[in-house]
């Protein structure tokens, strides 16, 4: 904890080009809490042992040092998020016959969403083999398989009403996400929903000054951070977006049809509709 407060302190006057330098350090940290989230798991689980949950290190790999309880937690908060976005935009998850979880990691979303909307057929893919392993085997009444890093997605045309993609686009750069945005649409039906987090203006707090005013200036900033380095593929670091380049840029892909700040945690959340054609 001692670390990310000094980090926290650090991170507005270090330059983004040096944050894979702090690699070596990330994974110390990295290790010792993992390790520690084991000790808590162990005394939780012998308490709840009905309690389906996927490992420390697999929920680090998503979402960071959390304990069981805040991970299960951070499911049902996702699922409210969905719930708001689709009321924002006038549809309805009752509405929602098939839904695909893009990017699903260990099942955060999932354990929640096939519990919550029993009539929703959810599937859910991710680039994470050890993640979907996990998923395929405690998450039978899915359908769950691993995404290539691009695309093309092993689904049909059309394929969904709903898809969620929570914190993918915040880690791709400007060339993969115009692929996957186009290959989304493809599976989206006409009319379907994609909901989508990125990292808007409440995430640029604590960025070097030159950053968040390159993201300001451009719309769009892709960064190497390197954090995770070993743990996720190069490709995977950090991207910031503007509310104006979603407008702009999304908008060739699907209809924007609304925008919530901090709609997910800390991230926005861009509502973007496949036309009705």
């Amino acid at each position: 904890m001692e670390i990310r407060r000094i980090w926290q302190k650090l991170r507005g006057i270090v330059p983004v080009s040096c944050y894979p330098l702090l690699a070596p350090v990330y994974r110390w940290d990295r290790r010792r809490t993992i390790r520690r989230l084991e000790q808590e798991d162990a005394d939780y689980l012998a308490s709840h042992p009905l309690v389906t949950v996927p490992g420390a290190e697999l929920r680090f790999n998503v979402v960071g040092a959390i304990n069981i309880p805040g991970f299960l937690a951070g499911g049902e908060r996702t699922a409210e998020d969905i719930e708001t976005a689709l009321k924002q935009a006038g549809a309805s998850v009752e509405r929602v016959g098939r839904a695909l979880d893009f990017g699903c990691g260990c099942g955060r979303l999932l354990l929640e969403a096939v519990r919550r909307w029993p009539h929703v057929r959810w599937a859910g893919s991710d680039v994470d083999e050890r993640a979907i392993q996990w998923c395929a085997t405690h998450l039978p009444d899915a359908t769950i398989l691993v995404n290539q890093p691009l695309p093309p997605l092993p689904f049909p045309d059309g394929a969904f009403d709903l898809i969620w993609c929570g914190s993918v686009f915040t880690h791709l750069d400007e060339g993969r996400q115009d692929a996957w945005l186009a290959e989304l649409r493809r599976t989206l039906a006409p009319g379907g929903y994609l909901l989508a987090s990125v990292h808007g203006p409440s995430c640029w707090a604590g960025l070097p000054r030159p950053t968040v005013k390159r993201i300001q200036e451009r719309g769009f900033v892709f960064a190497r951070t390197a954090g995770d380095e070993g743990i996720h593929p190069e490709w995977y670091q950090a991207a910031w977006h503007t509310r104006d380049y979603i407008d702009r840029h999304w908008s060739k892909f699907v209809e924007i049809a609304g925008y919530i700040p901090t709609g997910s945690g800390s991230q926005d959340v861009v509502v973007g509709r496949r036309r009705a054609e």
